[in-house]
């Protein structure tokens, strides 16, 4: 997630709007491709349809802000009895199939998660869900200019996107999405992947358009976002080719931060391997949105201009979207290396992780580590934020004041090179270290990379390992 500041760090996270399942889903089916068609209207209060509530309407209930059919392909590993998906509490299911068979479906305690009773063989299986929904959760409204510049975007993040798209809302359950959107006229569209196709005419919207998006690689369903909108755009090519741009009303805020996107970008894009994946890096810029959010190739930018919050941005372009963590317990997979590497990129002093030490031990005293087992709650996450930011940055800053900086480098880069597309737990970061931690195995007294990364993360506060630790990290607090 991204960061905003005024005179403070101030985090806002997308699971203080909603409600959400504790436990990960089931083992045993997972998606692989999601083929949503999107209808969206920015202007629905103004609707004129008057049409009763009915299955396989042809136009858009008044009052609906979204009207959408979704299609998950999934591969199940081994015979199932029960199936679940995350649906929002706010989201009108219409029907439900399953290989082309109408479903019955219950939500559970919570209401985000659907459970279908249903006997399902190791294979293929497909299910399709046509549903509708009013604003809610993740999916928001901007009206600006007397209604003449509306939005719609969505923000995904950890619990936000069933409730825009019925879909397995677990980060380890990576897919691919081919995604179409259609909207009445004067407005265009935004996803993760580049425009594939434009249609004038619409099904729903008389004078509408359609927009056909390019597939997209594997991704986890939190990153999985789309906008309507009639900004204007700013736009800069990368120095690896991709093209940059900025969708804002407000032309020198515009052009502030398409500097400061493409200097990030290009400086990130000259270290990491592999290269961003993404033919775009497009950026909604919105100063009266209270957050931030990097989904894949589209990101939503709350508040003013700022070099560091767009630098932690990008970084998420690689660590958190092409590799993810597994689980939300392993958050820090994605939170510690942006906030790691938007310090990097912006070349603030050493102070500044001193101040990030400071917090961690104010705020860390007899609360949780990092990593909690056996899963996370949205309490703790809501409660202990710096323990996925700063601390987790913290711990990567004093790694490469162990082993250097290049090393350091080297082994991130191993690890997104392995992991690329693929969902994984904090300890498989730590392995990649190995070499490097073997040059320096006369310093660390018989501790390993493996015992030291368990002990930051699994403990609270600042462990204490040894004494080339302690000269390390001493310097970055006051005990």
């Amino acid at each position: 997630m991204g960061r905003l500041r005024s005179l403070a760090v101030i985090f806002i996270f997308p699971f203080l709007y909603c409600y959400h399942d504790e436990e990960p889903l089931p083992k045993g089916y997972y998606p692989e491709l999601y083929t949503a068609e999107i209808t969206v209207d920015p202007d629905y209060d103004a609707s004129v349809t008057d049409m009763p509530p009915v299955r396989h309407a042809t136009e858009l209930r008044k009052g609906r802000l979204l009207k959408g059919t979704v299609a998950m392909d999934i591969i199940v590993t081994e015979e199932i009895s029960i199936l679940q998906f995350h649906s929002g509490m706010r989201v009108d299911l219409n029907e439900v199939l399953i290989d082309g068979e109408p479903i019955e479906t219950e939500r559970d305690h919570v209401g985000s998660r659907l459970i279908i009773d249903k006997k399902l063989a190791k294979g293929p299986h497909r299910i399709v869900v046509e549903y509708e929904t009013k604003k809610s959760g993740g999916l928001y409204r901007m009206q600006k200019e007397n209604n003449t510049m509306n939005s719609v975007y969505t923000k995904g993040g950890e619990f936000g996107t069933h409730h825009y798209v019925p879909c397995l809302n677990d980060p380890d359950r990576k897919a691919k999405w081919k995604v179409s959107i259609e909207y009445p006229p004067g407005y265009f569209a935004l996803s993760n992947g580049k425009v594939s196709s434009y249609l004038t005419g619409s099904r729903f919207f008389k004078n509408g358009a359609k927009t056909e998006f390019e597939l997209t690689p594997k991704m986890s369903p939190h990153l999985f976002t789309f906008l309507i909108t009639k900004y204007p755009k700013f736009t800069r090519i990368a120095k690896t080719g991709q093209e940059l741009n900025i969708y804002s009303t407000n032309p020198s805020k515009a052009e502030a931060l398409l500097q400061m996107l493409t200097d990030s970008f290009d400086y990130l894009a000259a270290i990491f391997k592999p290269a961003y994946p993404l033919a775009k890096l497009d950026v909604f810029l919105e100063p009266s949105i209270g957050w931030a959010m990097e989904h894949w190739g589209l990101i939503v930018y709350g508040g003013n201009p700022d070099r560091s919050i767009m630098q932690h941005l990008v970084a998420h372009q690689w660590f958190g979207n092409l590799v993810s963590p597994s689980a939300w317990k392993h958050a820090w997979l994605s939170e510690g290396f942006a906030t790691y590497w938007e310090k990097q990129v912006a070349k603030q002093a050493p102070a500044t992780f001193e101040r990030e030490l400071n917090i961690v031990i104010d705020n860390d005293r007899g609360l949780e580590p990092m990593v909690l087992e056996p899963f996370v709650t949205e309490v703790v996450l809501r409660r202990n934020p710096w323990l996925r930011y700063e601390k987790g940055a913290c711990l990567l800053k004093m790694i490469e004041g162990m082993i250097g900086q290049q090393p350091l480098i080297d082994a991130m880069n191993k690890y997104l090179e392995k992991y690329q597309y693929e969902a994984v737990e904090t300890s498989l970061f730590f392995d990649e270290l190995l070499p490097a931690f073997d040059k320096i195995k006369d310093k660390m007294d018989g501790i390993s990379i493996q015992e030291l990364g368990k002990q930051w993360t699994t403990q609270p506060g600042i462990p204490t390992i040894n004494e080339f630790q302690d000269s390390l990290v001493k310097p970055f607090f006051r005990r």
